[in-house]
């Protein structure tokens, strides 16, 4: 077991990435990425379909051979894959690519992404009171989702209370992001200026200075204030949810 965990051949020498082999040697795979989506034609680095991870190793996984996802997925894996397991990894992930999905980069929706509304010239207060409402309706509804999974007899934690939970999580990372900070106008993908955007957010995962490191630690900071939000309005719900149910008891015994 070499690079990433991933099994190497004693005789090629090749790295098995499940959808293709890695070369460690020449430090890219074998064979052509196998994934078929648009490249960013901002980002040299999505052009070569044999390189690892836009050549980032040190910040991105690749962990079948295809392209990696957003940093975002790196910071949720960080965060959350030794206590949860990867399954619910990958349910916090795909809940997160799901705020990051068309219908909602549009300026109207720049509030699930710590931004105002550039079409609008949105207040930074009114930005930040739609920012808060959301993040606050995704917490209530995971909740409900997480008593209801465990009304029904399930344990840990419910794909459904996860998937509510990773779009408020996404939300927050946002916030951390110097690109976000301080509900910084959002114009839609249309936008020339969503091109710099990008540009800069990409650079941000990289660089090393203290702004941009302090960025990305504030975000793992932000992902574990929220779970402990989460588990402590969970708690909360239960203990109600068993002195509503003790009072029911209560009530009927006394009518009998």
């Amino acid at each position: 077991m070499k690079f990433t965990g991933k099994e190497r051949d004693a005789e090629t020498g090749l790295d098995n990435f499940l959808a293709r082999y890695y070369s460690a040697a020449q430090g890219r795979f074998t064979s052509a990425d196998p994934t078929v989506i648009t490249r960013d034609v901002t980002n040299p680095q999505s052009w070569n379909k044999y390189s690892y991870a836009f050549n980032r190793p040190t910040v991105l996984v690749d962990p079948d051979g295809r392209w990696p996802g957003w940093y975002h997925h790196q910071l949720i894996e960080q965060q959350f894959k030794a206590q949860l397991g990867n399954h619910a990894v990958q349910v916090i992930q795909r809940a997160s690519d799901w705020v990051d999905s068309l219908p909602n980069q549009f300026p109207g929706r720049s509030f699930m992404h710590a931004m105002s509304n550039g079409d609008i010239v949105q207040s930074i207060q009114d930005a930040q009171r739609e920012t808060d409402q959301y993040v606050d309706t995704e917490m209530k509804a995971a909740v409900d989702q997480q008593i209801k999974y465990e009304m029904g007899g399930g344990k840990g934690f419910g794909d459904d209370a996860l998937t509510r939970f990773g779009h408020a999580l996404h939300t927050v990372q946002d916030a951390t992001s110097p690109q976000h900070r301080g509900y910084q106008p959002w114009y839609g993908l249309n936008d020339v200026r969503s091109i710099l955007h990008s540009r800069r957010e990409e650079r941000s995962t990289v660089s090393r200075a203290a702004a941009d490191m302090e960025a990305r630690y504030n975000a793992q900071v932000a992902a574990s204030q929220l779970w402990i939000r989460f588990q402590a309005a969970v708690t909360a719900e239960r203990q109600r949810k068993l002195k509503e149910e003790q009072e029911r008891r209560k009530k009927e015994n006394q009518e009998q």
